[in-house]
């Protein structure tokens, strides 16, 4: 799996969750393995779920995050923004 990949599968997730009644997404591929992701979810119950992502693909299906951020707003209310980073396992 390259990161263009991830990028259309997750598309296709968001395209087929009837859930979700408008999104938008930005992506910037940074090379074959890593990207950038950024956008924004809407829900039928008018609660969104904004989020940035760096993406690296490693083989071809281990997607690791180190850096990430979610934002979600419930029905007019504001949650606390909830950010992350994690690292890659340690190998060996």
């Amino acid at each position: 799996m390259n990161v263009r990949r991830y990028y259309a599968s997750l598309q296709a997730t968001i395209r087929n969750c009837p859930f979700i009644t408008h999104w938008n997404m930005e992506f910037e591929e940074i090379d074959l393995q890593v990207g950038y992701l950024k956008g924004m979810l809407e829900f039928i119950d008018d609660s969104t779920l904004h989020f940035i992502e760096f993406v690296e693909i490693y083989g071809d299906s281990c997607v690791e995050r180190p850096k990430y951020k979610y934002h979600s707003a419930i029905r007019g209310r504001r949650s606390d923004n909830k950010m992350g980073q994690c690292t890659a396992p340690s190998r060996g």
